[in-house]
């Protein structure tokens, strides 16, 4: 089954509703279509058009709606949309029960590769002047190891997983700690603080990632924030450790060689620690993975943790991204997005105002460097422990909004406090204050929740690369900025430079306000949907007392867009179209498009769960509102209709059946799928599998709705593997009722080539022999409305797993192939 079904990739289980009853959700519609039902009232409207009966149908429809969510706990919020239609937020249904399992010690380990950022960042601070008078090759060197290694940690964590590369990456942190302690020269110094740096590149990379993916979703924000805090404690710690240098010159040896120890700490404690589960899963070792959740979560979790990960697709459905993939238009928003955020964070000036605390702070009297430090590094760790606190309360994008506001102000009250003489008397301590709440504002949120957020927002097919090169683009700004800054600050002086520096926080504001969104409360296999693959799921059908209707499942677009606008060119009032989508998608359809605002209330669906067939009940609902809408056909968005308009209209409304393919597979994808929980209702000689693109008549689709039994049963008991789009509806409709069904479907798909998805097609398939051969393949029977039984050579409508590549040649051979377009 292809990953699109509702969502952009297969998503997790952790999504659900709460009841919606079918007179609220259709009356809601009408923000589509102009037309305003109130709840109600709609029934006695629709008494009004339609036969008592037909109303009496509708209202064991109601019912039906209702039970979507009797089985589970859901919740949704939703608010009025302008642009027609609602917007719905779901909100994540959390496991009940408590967890025997832990996580905590483990993203503890994890903090050792923080604490080492933080320490060979701080400790050279202190340590330079008893080292020589020019030393930037030190500093510099560390910041191009780091670069290096930010790369390079995405690729090893891909590779090898992220436990062992926390392993591989503790060799060039004790190796570089070791030779900077024991150097006897630059060079060996420069060499060793370069493989420091490629250490806390990777550091910088699988962190963050790590903790992410084996945090629990209540409280995985607070606990992504740690590895900020821990990185502003290792900072801490290397200023403090500087301490004996005044009396000791040599200490600074000791500074450095004792970072030798978190190293192989790191080293053998990533020995006892779990593999992340979403990367086992990923690499297929579901095994390794029942073992990791029942370490980290409990032994009662591992069955629906499992589930979870198994249906989002993670690495089954698609190879690992390349490092082209990242710039690809279906990644490089979110992978933007990523990058801007760490570009925003150096630009924004933190690295200058560390630079100048010192002098800042004996402007005001404060001669101790070390108490200058210590100031600074205490504004951090304490406002990183309260951005913990706060992240899975306030969310990220609000701690980011407010962090870069008040960035904003205090860069803007450093400048003043340099130039403007009204305020000279008061320049020392405004200074201090300045700095201090600037530092207070970047922990809360500038700091912490860019390396928390992208693991978040990247789909797990991109996440280590896209954080990887985002921290790369961090690595990079940071050496940029300390290559030229001080240029810039003699060019322009420090206050002109904390003023650009104020500006660039106020247009980091305006990005985030447009650009990011909230992950809070959001399971991890759902998040990236919200920016790199919004969901829709359009739905069209006729006007004018004609008698046919489609659906369409497009999942992040729907890249053949232009071949459908042909198909439809020229029969206006014989259909029209209903768009279910993400909540969160902003479409972009030309007016001239037939999918132009055609939108009906919406929420998110994601594979591999009963939401799937909730989205299609609700779909149907929306379409039985217009009594005319006789027959509905249900598509992917890598569907091409085969036929042109004429042809399938002819066929569909020429029959009295419904297309739904059904059939008994005594196979493991079949019935060894069935629960014998099901029986006595459902038993094991009712089970049957089909596709989920059928076609149906009016009258099946209103016994689909308004099924109160079948639905609960399926709902409660049809868990991963068994897939309720796979075997609901091929199953009701065998039981209650196969004779209003021709048992096969309309869609052609490639099954020949091995493996769990069908064949995709690509520009060089797309010919005139190729369309022929799907378009006249068989010999099948065809009943039509006066029962006659007549062998038909269009035995299928329409075919599927077309890219969106094959989109010019389609359109260049449709007329002559298809019998539409130009």
């Amino acid at each position: 089954m292809q990953s699109s079904t509702y969502a952009a990739v297969k998503g997790n289980a952790a999504f659900a509703f709460q009841r919606r009853s079918f007179s609220n959700l259709v009356s809601r519609s009408a923000t589509t279509t102009g037309i305003r039902f109130s709840t109600g009232s709609y029934f006695a409207q629709l008494h009004s058009s339609a036969s008592k009966a037909m109303g009496a149908k509708l209202a064991r429809a109601e019912n039906g709606i209702h039970s979507l969510s009797s089985v589970k706990a859901r919740s949704v919020r939703a608010q009025a949309s302008s642009g027609g239609g609602d917007e719905e937020e779901a909100i994540p249904l959390r496991s009940e029960g408590k967890s025997s399992g832990t996580v905590l010690p483990f993203v503890g380990v994890a903090c050792l590769g923080a604490i080492l950022f933080g320490y060979h960042l701080g400790v050279v601070n202190g340590a330079l002047e008893y080292l020589a008078k020019d030393l930037g090759w030190i500093v510099s060197a560390l910041l191009a190891g780091a670069t290096v290694g930010s790369f390079t940690g995405g690729a090893l964590a891909d590779k090898f997983g992220r436990t062992r590369t926390f392993q591989l990456d503790a060799i060039p942190l004790a190796i570089g700690a070791f030779l900077c302690a024991t150097a006897q020269s630059v060079q060996t110094m420069i060499v060793g603080r370069l493989l420091a740096g490629v250490g806390i590149g990777i550091s910088s990379a699988i962190v963050p990632l790590y903790i992410s993916e084996i945090s629990p979703t209540e409280i995985r924000g607070a606990l992504g924030s740690v590895n900020q805090l821990f990185i502003c404690i290792g900072i801490l710690a290397a200023l403090i450790a500087g301490l004996p240098l005044a009396a000791n010159p040599l200490w600074w040896r000791t500074m450095f060689g004792v970072a030798v120890i978190p190293s192989v700490l790191l080293a053998i404690g990533m020995g006892f620690s779990p593999e992340s589960p979403r990367w086992l899963v990923q690499q297929g070792k579901l095994t390794q993975a029942e073992k990791a959740i029942k370490t980290l979560y409990g032994k009662e979790k591992v069955v629906e943790l499992v589930r979870d990960l198994s249906n989002s697709g993670q690495g089954t459905s698609e190879p690992e991204a390349g490092w082209f993939d990242l710039f690809s238009s279906r990644y490089w928003k979110v992978v933007s997005v990523g990058a801007a955020l760490f570009l925003f964070q150096q630009l924004a000036g933190i690295n200058a105002v560390v630079y100048y605390s010192t002098s800042v702070f004996r402007s005001a009297g404060i001669q101790s460097d070390v108490a200058a430090s210590a100031l600074v590094g205490a504004s951090n760790v304490f406002g990183t422990a309260v951005a913990s606190s706060l992240m899975d309360k306030m969310g990220r994008k609000s701690l980011l909004l407010t962090s870069f506001g008040g960035m904003a102000l205090s860069m803007l009250l450093l400048s003043l406090s340099f130039t403007w003489k009204a305020l000279a008397a008061y320049s020392g301590p405004l200074a201090v204050v300045g700095t201090v709440l600037y530092v207070l504002s970047f922990s809360l949120g500038a700091g912490p929740v860019p390396a928390l957020l992208l693991p978040e927002i990247f789909a797990s097919r991109i996440r280590a690369k896209a954080v990887a090169l985002s921290l790369g683009m961090h690595w990079i700004s940071n050496f940029v900025i300390g290559l030229y800054f001080l240029s810039v600050v003699t060019k322009f002086g420090i206050s002109s430079v904390y003023l650009g520096f104020a500006g660039v926080c106020v247009l980091a504001v305006m990005y985030i306000a447009g650009n990011v969104v909230e992950t809070k409360g959001r399971k991890k296999e759902e998040e990236h949907l919200l920016i790199s693959k919004p969901v829709r799921l359009i739905l069209l059908h006729n006007g004018n007392h004609v008698l046919r209707s489609l659906f369409f499942i497009i999942g992040g677009g729907l890249p053949l867009a232009d071949l459908w606008d042909k198909f439809f060119e020229g029969h206006e009032g014989f259909y029209s179209i209903y768009v279910h989508t993400n909540p969160s998608f902003q479409e972009h359809y030309p007016e001239t498009s037939v999918f132009y605002s055609r939108r009906i209330p919406s929420q998110a669906v994601y594979w591999g769960t009963s939401t799937m067939v909730d989205a299609e009940r609700r779909l149907l609902a929306n379409a039985l509102l217009d009594e005319s809408n006789q027959r509905f056909v249900l598509l992917s968005d890598s569907c091409i209709p085969l036929f042109n308009f004429t042809t399938i209209y002819d066929y569909l409304t020429g029959t009295n059946l419904s297309y739904i393919g059904s059939f008994d597979d005594p196979r493991t994808p079949g019935r060894g799928r069935y629960n014998p929980k099901m029986y006595p209702q459902i038993n094991i000689t009712h089970w049957r599998k089909g596709s989920q693109w059928f076609e149906t008549t009016r009258e099946l689709a209103l016994h689909i709705i308004e099924d109160t039994v079948y639905y609960k049963i399926f709902d409660q008991y049809c868990k991963p593997p068994c897939y309720m789009d796979e075997h609901y509806i091929p199953t009701f409709v065998h039981m209650l009722h196969g004779e209003m069904s021709a048992n096969r479907s309309l869609t052609w798909v490639d099954w020949s080539r091995a493996g769990p998805h069908p064949a995709r097609f690509i520009w060089p398939d797309v010919t005139d022999e190729f369309l022929n051969r799907i378009r006249f393949t068989d010999k099948c029977p065809y009943y039509g409305k006066d029962s006659e039984n007549i062998t038909s050579s269009k035995c299928v409508l329409f075919a599927r797993k077309f890219t969106k590549e094959t989109l010019e040649p389609l359109l260049r051979i449709s007329p002559l192939v298809l019998g539409f377009g130009p």
